[in-house]
């Protein structure tokens, strides 16, 4: 039977000191002939030869070079180290062996800030019903550098001291902006509660408005409301696959982002990865193998102001039913909600979703939608499998993006894609629920000496991020800001950084 490995979630780690101390697995010994393999393959064949699981974090890998093994009745801990190529240490708990760096500095997922930075943390709640706010918009007033809140409400922000002094914003679709002096905030995980805002508007105005109208004038504005001037953005990026809601990789950078103009160019956006990691996993006969294909630059795809989308695009407005259904407020101002849906007499598949547009300067300030599944293909343009002997089934697919207004003009801010599919072989009746993600948002910009990246650094489109060489950065986030994982991905982060150090 076909496994397909996560890094221990769901084990109690209350007893990984006493497990330490019994692991004769690491003495055992294993013959075993290999030429020329990845190192997936190398402890693939180790699985099955020893039945355990191995799990590792990047950092120990430092190219990806091909191995070879010739050994005949040699212990387990020999054949790993002459696999990684160092010492390492190695964990035993139950049937599974974790393998870090031996005498590492730091632990994976650790993050550092230096005397002349400020962190400030914080949840972002609903003051009557308590429940978090996700992706709420963090800045300092006056600046260019923010953050967003994760699906839970919470954030992390950093910068630097020179702001000590200033006034924090925060504020999110249809919720009073709070604002608060960076003095104001503790050590600790700050609770900041946000209000309803409602806009107290007469029916009529709504029921007269025509929201196709209200479309064809925000497209209209886009030379008015939108930078028309090449920029660069500092961005966080981040993405995760998990099995049956279980952890199986985690891959996150900094990126800079050549942004074209939005108008006319044949000229198109540019990625340059300043630092990147990601922990993955690897297990027991594992021959099924779910990544994400080229979710970077599909982020950038999907800012539909730059790219437009159907929904968004004169040309296919004749296929979609579009209502006007709310006004809210945001960031001090106000913003038709409008509904779209495609026509039933429409059988090829397009979106549903709600666009927010500023009824003053007709700016779209976000949007959230999903794909029409009753009639899509059954492909994913965002997934890469490996095998032709696998049916992928989408489930869902969902959408979110919003921009951020920079001294006058607005610019693409965030954007977060969630898709959930089945996966099963051929003529087989068992299949396995996948989720994938992958979310961009951007910390700060320049507009000041703007120039495309070289060749030799640009990010080729098409790529699968996590199988991507990079070198290991030990102080890696240093300074830069980086999106809070959520409360499933930061106790999975959790678990392996405490086995990990559980061995040091």
């Amino acid at each position: 039977m076909r496994k397909f490995v996560v890094i221990l979630l769901l084990m109690n780690i209350i007893c990984i000191r006493l497990l330490i101390a019994q692991n004769p697995i690491l003495t055992d010994r294993v013959s075993i002939k290999l030429s020329d393999v990845s190192v997936n393959k190398a402890l693939d064949v180790l699985s099955l030869k020893t039945g355990y699981y191995f799990s590792y974090d990047a950092q120990i890998l430092t190219s990806e070079n091909k191995i070879t093994l010739d050994e005949n009745n040699e212990q387990l801990k020999q054949i790993l180290e002459k696999i990684f190529s160092e010492k390492i240490n190695l964990v035993v708990i139950k049937n599974h062996i974790i393998i870090s760096k031996l005498n590492a500095d730091s632990t994976p997922f650790s993050n550092t800030v230096s005397d002349s930075m400020i962190q400030i943390k914080g949840k972002i709640i609903d003051v009557k019903t308590k429940k978090p706010i996700p992706y709420a918009s963090i800045g300092i007033l006056n600046s260019a550098s923010g953050t967003v809140s994760n699906q839970n409400g919470e954030f992390s922000f950093r910068f630097p001291a020179r702001y000590q002094d200033s006034t924090i914003y925060i504020f999110n679709l249809g919720y009073k902006n709070y604002e608060t002096r960076v003095q104001n905030f503790h050590n600790k995980l700050n609770i900041i509660e946000l209000n309803q805002e409602y806009v107290s508007i007469e029916e009529v105005i709504i029921r007269n408005a025509d929201p196709k109208q209200i479309l064809l004038n925000a497209i209209l504005n886009i030379k008015n409301n939108y930078t028309q001037n090449p920029i660069i953005l500092s961005a966080f990026y981040r993405e995760s696959v998990k099995k049956n809601k279980h952890l199986f990789s985690y891959s996150e950078a900094l990126l800079k982002i050549y942004k074209t103009p939005y108008r006319g160019t044949l000229r198109n956006d540019q990625i340059k990865i300043e630092k990147s990691r990601k922990i993955v996993n690897t297990g027991n006969n594992d021959s099924i193998s779910i990544k994400l294909k080229d979710g970077l630059y599909s982020s950038l795809n999907l800012d539909f102001i730059r790219n437009p989308i159907s929904f968004f695009d004169e040309n296919y407005m004749l296929y979609y039913n579009y209502r006007l259904i709310d006004i809210v407020s945001f960031n001090n101002s106000t913003a038709y909600v409008i509904s779209f849906e495609q026509k039933k007499t429409v059988k090829t598949p397009l979106y549903k979703g709600k666009i927010y547009i500023n009824n003053k300067n007709f700016a779209v300030i976000a949007s959230e939608f999903e794909y029409n599944l009753k009639t899509a293909d059954k492909n994913l343009n965002f997934v890469a499998k490996k095998s032709r002997k696998l049916i992928v089934k989408p489930l869902s697919t969902k959408y979110f993006i919003n921009y951020k207004k920079i001294n006058g003009k607005y610019i693409f801010n965030h954007v977060r894609a969630e898709l959930d599919f089945k996966v099963r072989k051929k003529r087989s009746p068992f299949s396995a629920k996948y989720s994938t993600s992958f979310e961009t948002v951007v910390m700060d910009y320049k507009t000041n000496n703007i120039n495309h990246f070289e060749k030799k650094v640009r990010l080729k489109r098409n790529q699968i991020f996590i199988d991507n060489k990079y070198e290991y950065d030990i102080a890696f986030w240093g300074s830069d800001n980086f999106i809070s994982p959520e409360k499933s991905i930061t106790e999975a982060l959790k678990e392996i950084r405490t086995k990990i150090n559980a061995s040091e």
